[in-house]
């Protein structure tokens, strides 16, 4: 609940330097949707997990203003954020953040088009989900490995990832996805 995150927030920054705070934004944002506050709320965790060298929460706050940015559609402007993400996440071995910035990067190359690139990251985050056993995610790169083969014509390589992908959700009974 947003009022409940709200109030959270009003307590701890009575502690300027509290380690809650970029916490707290990140949670701000994610209950605001896409609106403008998110943004505003995302860049203020980003701030301060800077300004306190918390690489960990720079990666977290990088990864969420680009897939934002991504769930607005402006995948040329969600790609510069994701690409920091996924730095910043390898600096301090956060695998699962780099996993999702590799991830959402693949997508956006998709959606705009450059299928090497799409691979690339994709199949870099498969490896990474694979590592962290995050099958969750897995699946869902691997689906978006099959849509780039799709795209590419390669229906063969599509159907083989398509199926993969089906399957793992399946096994985690992940009706949504399967839909």
């Amino acid at each position: 609940d947003l009022a409940l995150v709200d109030r959270a927030f009003q307590l701890a920054s009575r502690q300027p330097d509290s380690p809650l705070i970029p916490s707290i934004e990140l949670k701000r944002a994610s209950l605001n949707g896409y609106s403008s506050r998110a943004e505003e709320f995302l860049q203020h965790s980003l701030t301060i997990a800077q300004a306190r060298a918390d690489r960990y929460g720079e990666a977290s706050a990088l990864l969420d203003l680009g897939f934002r940015r991504l769930s607005l559609s402006r995948f040329d402007e969600a790609i510069p954020w994701l690409e920091r993400a996924e730095s910043a996440a390898r600096r301090v071995n956060a695998d699962r953040l780099r996993e999702r910035a590799l991830g959402n990067l693949g997508w956006c190359y998709y959606r705009l088009g450059d299928f090497d690139r799409a691979l690339r990251s994709l199949f870099d985050a498969v490896t990474l989900a694979r590592e962290v056993e995050d099958e969750s995610f897995l699946y869902r790169w691997l689906n978006d490995i099959g849509n780039v083969y799709y795209r590419r014509h390669e229906l063969r390589e599509a159907v083989s990832y398509y199926r993969t992908s089906a399957d793992l959700a399946r096994r985690m009974n992940d009706l949504y996805w399967l839909n």
